[in-house]
């Protein structure tokens, strides 16, 4: 499987707008053509991108050469690398009834103006994301604005997930995170991509198992300056004890940091004579770089030993400035352990917030707020909260 990406820059119709205006050019990260094996099978990808713009599904001739299993595959590979692409049946993606030989037809789940008006309503979705961010946002802090502006929008469907529902609504798309405000993994992670894709970021997607249960997750690989970095938006939607913190806590995972907690599916290109069409990757690229780490860039390391020299200092120029938290990563020669306890179990967290409180200028906080920790990076958080 080639490890280099095909960045093609393409002119976006925007879908279903009347007058066909034309969106401004956006950059679409298409690791999945690379993947493919010969011309026959560019081809068959090359006519399901123009076969996808219609509004109702039509019959179309694939090469000789191309197995219909194979096609199974190209679709999914397509859907992979253009998450936008909503309304394909993920479960039976084609059809071939009553079809010629070689002649095969895609199956949707919407067509016609339904499905016109929900392009619409993604591509609004997706304007109202890219007018949120500064023009001259670089790549990482583009990603900090797809990781938040998700979180803001979708909650985690679990019913979808008890039931086994996974058809209800749009939880398995990024229509359903961008639009109805409702995803389970792959949704958040298709709507990460199309929001990067849109942005200039260079995204894929990745299918992983959870080691602790077996369960399949989809996250998101990010390049940034010239480095891969993993990304999972579904488990940074928390906010059970210090969100700020939470919202950052899978941000940029090394490989190291990533298995951990779940294996990587197979590509395609590892598996070609599986007969399987679904867990399989497109591309997975090689993680290494803790220069992005979310928790590591934007937390700063303080020594616990200047506990009131240092760190109720910084905690009070936090609240001054209205930040609703402050978080710090204590040195690997510190005991962490001690410091964790004495602040959580020990609950002096109280006093550290009324310690904050009394520093000039800091208004009155609530010192019955929480915080977190977060051991796999020495960090201890804190919520800043104003009493009303």
């Amino acid at each position: 499987m080639r490890k280099f990406m095909h960045l093609l820059c393409i002119l976006f119709l925007v879908m279903g707008l009347c007058g066909c205006r034309q969106a401004d050019a956006f950059e679409v990260w298409m690791a999945g053509y690379e993947t493919l094996q010969n011309d026959a099978e560019r081809q068959v990808y090359d006519t399901l991108d123009a076969q996808v713009q219609k509004l109702t599904p039509e019959v179309f001739v694939i090469p000789e050469d191309v197995s219909l299993r194979r096609l199974v595959q190209i679709i999914d590979i397509y859907c992979m690398d253009h998450p936008e692409v909503f309304w394909i049946n993920e479960l039976m993606s084609l059809d071939t009834q009553g079809l010629d030989k070689g002649s095969v037809r895609l199956v949707y789940r919407y067509e016609g103006e339904i499905l016109q008006k929900m392009k619409e309503a993604q591509e609004e979705a997706i304007q109202s994301f890219l007018a949120s961010i500064e023009p001259d946002a670089s790549a990482y802090e583009k990603e900090l604005a797809v990781n938040e502006w998700i979180i803001d929008h979708a909650e985690y469907d679990h019913d979808a997930v008890r039931d086994n529902q996974y058809t209800v609504r749009n939880v398995c798309y990024g229509y359903g995170a961008l639009v109805d405000g409702w995803a389970i993994c792959e949704g958040y992670a298709k709507a990460f991509k199309i929001l990067c894709d849109r942005a200039a970021v260079p995204c894929t997607l990745v299918l992983t198992l959870m080691l602790d249960n077996g369960i399949g997750h989809m996250l998101n690989a990010v390049q940034l300056d010239g480095e891969w970095y993993y990304a999972d938006v579904t488990n940074n939607d928390h906010e059970q004890y210090c969100p700020a913190v939470e919202h950052m806590r899978y941000l940029n995972e090394t490989e190291e940091m990533l298995l951990k907690r779940m294996s990587i599916e197979p590509t395609y290109a590892e598996s070609s004579t599986d007969t399987r069409n679904m867990l399989h990757n497109i591309f997975v690229p090689s993680c290494t770089s803790e220069e992005y780490n979310c928790l590591m860039r934007e937390i700063p390391e303080m020594s616990v030993n200047r506990y009131n020299e240092e760190i109720i200092p910084a905690a009070a120029e936090a609240a001054r400035s209205g930040k609703t938290w402050f978080a710090l990563r204590v040195p690997e020669e510190e005991d962490y352990e001690d410091f964790r306890t004495w602040m959580f179990e020990d609950n002096h967290i109280r006093d550290f917030l009324q310690s904050v409180s009394m520093q000039d200028g800091v208004p009155a906080l609530d010192i019955d707020a929480n915080g977190c920790w977060v051991r796999a990076f020495r960090l201890i958080g804190v919520n800043l909260i104003v009493k009303e």
